[in-house]
This record gives structure tokens, C-alpha cells and sequence, in this order.
């Protein structure tokens, strides 16, 4: 009898045990300045899906929402609302994304510029996330600026200064991919570093032309991206690297033919580079058809469904 009695005990708590992991929560905090008081809405992030799961307002400059252990790892995004130029212009409202990974996440930021004024408070992987993104940005403006003086070097045939430039503007290259290796290194076992891998891109050689450096940049453009990951269909890094990827096979000159034509060869490209997970694979065709379909591009959707 005390046998039983100890087998039903044991069983009783492992049953509360079980219970109390899935329902464990985390606090979604945000303590924001300047919030108007509208329905504030938490979703999650599939590409450039957002789907609602709840709503509230702000309290005392406080938003707060939960998330439970079984919702997936991923961005969520907080539409905060708009802005009083947003409502008159019909321009999007303001939003916050931020990374989810069973952890609490406490963020201070303003509502006229969530981005621009965001702090995290806590949560690892929002730190690591958003100091990636703080330098990410001043690397790029840096970048662009150095392949601006680099063309114009060698377009006046001022080799000197032309060749010092492209040995700046590849360094920069190599610093900032050293940057992305050494953070991944760093946090890999963070749903950040896995989206912070995806940032990954080819040299473009200083010394080539602006032409070549075009075509090179193409070629080799999925050579270090990984598109295995699953948990990554939960946010934009995935539709990111695909959606840059067709628009640099665009060109504004090009006709009507001329961009169907070419974008049907971005296809194959994208499609031989991202199919060797078939979750991952159906969310990347599943992406370019919706796209395809707001820009009225039936024979582009036509030819996927066709062939694959």
C-alpha cells in the first residue's frame, strides 16, 4: 500500500511538474516614452508575414505582453501605431522587432523613433542582436561611401589614390566579415548568431570594375548563406537575402521581357541555393509567389509553379 502510495505521488508530481513547464511565461516588457494610447498589437514574423497574437495598451509608459515556452523562437513585432505625419501622409505605423528565446525581454525605447532610441535592458539575445545591427549599419555606411571614392578614382584614372581606396575598401570588407565570424563564434548557440551568420557576403574587389565587381558580387552571392535552418523561416532573414537578391538582378533600364527573363534566372539561382530543406525550400517559393503576385507578375508565378 505505501508502494502505491509512493507511485501515485511520484506520478502526481511529475503531472504538476509537467504543467508548470508548459505553462512557464515571459514577460515582453517595454518602457516607452511619448506612447499614445491605441491598441497596441504583438505579432510573430514569417518572412513578410505578421500574424497578431495579442493586444494591449500602454500603462504608465509600460507595455507589457506574455510569451509562453510554446511559442517558437523567432522576431516578434510590436505595431505601436502611428504617428500623428503617419495618420494624415497614410504612412506605416511605428513598430519594434525583437527576438523571442524563452527568456524575459525588458527594451526601453521612444515611440516617435523605436529603433533609433532602443536600449535593451535585458535579454541576451536582443543584446546581441541589436549591438550586431548598431555596427552592422556604421560598417555599411562606410562601405558604400568607400566604393563611392573608389569608382570615382579610377573613372579619372587617378591610380594612386584609386588603388589606396580599393585596398581601404577591401579591408573594410574583410574587417566586417572578420565582425560577423567572431560575433557568430562568439553567441553560437543564440538565435541571434544563427540570423547574424545570414549577413554574410561576398568580397567585392576593389580593383575590379563597377561592372565586374556587379557580376562577381551575383556569382558568388549564396556561397557562405546557409538556408538549412528552419527556426529561421521565424524572421526576415530568410525573405531578406532573397528579396536583395532579385532586386540586384533588376535593372531600371531593363523592359518588361528583359526583367521577367531575368528574374526567371534568379529563380533558378535562388531556388538551386535554398532547396536542401524542404520546409525552408516551400517558405522561399511560397515568398517569391506572394511578391510575384503584388507586382501583377503572373508568368513569373507561372514558371515556379510549373517547375517547381
Amino acid at each position: 500500500m505505501k508502494g502505491l502510495k509512493f507511485i501515485c505521488s511520484g506520478l502526481f508530481l511529475v503531472v504538476i511538474l509537467a504543467f508548470n513547464v508548459s505553462a512557464q511565461s515571459h514577460n515582453v516588457t517595454i518602457k516607452i516614452s511619448n506612447q499614445p494610447n491605441n491598441e497596441i498589437i504583438l505579432g510573430s514574423i514569417k518572412g513578410d508575414e505578421f500574424t497578431p497574437i495579442d493586444t494591449t495598451e500602454v500603462v504608465n509608459s509600460i507595455i507589457k505582453f506574455q510569451l509562453y515556452s510554446s511559442n517558437p523562437t523567432g522576431v516578434y513585432r510590436i505595431i505601436l501605431g502611428k504617428t500623428a505625419y503617419a495618420r494624415v501622409m497614410n504612412k506605416p505605423p511605428q513598430q519594434l522587432d525583437f527576438i523571442y528565446n524563452n527568456e524575459d525581454v525588458f527594451l526601453e525605447t521612444d515611440f516617435m523613433d523605436p529603433a533609433a532610441k532602443l536600449k535593451v535592458i535585458q535579454s541576451n539575445e536582443n543584446k546581441i542582436w541589436y549591438d550586431f545591427i548598431a555596427k552592422e549599419k556604421i560598417l555599411k555606411e562606410e562601405l558604400q561611401l568607400l566604393e563611392k571614392e573608389v569608382d570615382y578614382y579610377w573613372e579619372r584614372k587617378d591610380t594612386s589614390t584609386a588603388t589606396m581606396k580599393a585596398n581601404e575598401f577591401n579591408q573594410l570588407q574583410m574587417d566586417r566579415e572578420s565582425f560577423i565570424m567572431q560575433t557568430v563564434n562568439s553567441y553560437g548557440d543564440t538565435y541571434a548568431a544563427n540570423m547574424i551568420k545570414m549577413y554574410s557576403e561576398p568580397i567585392r574587389d576593389g580593383y575590379l570594375s563597377a561592372e565586374q565587381r556587379d557580376d562577381d558580387y551575383k556569382t558568388n552571392y549564396f556561397n557562405k548563406l546557409d538556408f538549412t535552418d528552419e527556426s529561421l523561416i521565424n524572421s526576415m532573414v530568410y525573405s531578406d537575402k532573397v528579396f536583395h537578391f532579385l532586386v540586384i538582378c533588376n535593372d531600371k533600364g531593363f523592359t518588361p521581357e528583359q526583367r521577367e527573363t531575368e528574374y526567371e534566372k534568379a529563380i533558378d539561382i535562388i531556388v538551386t541555393n535554398t532547396n536542401q530543406n524542404e520546409k525552408v525550400h516551400q517558405f522561399i517559393l511560397d515568398y517569391m509567389v506572394d511578391g510575384f503576385e503584388l507586382l501583377k507578375m503572373d508568368k513569373l508565378i507561372t514558371y515556379i509553379t510549373d517547375n517547381y
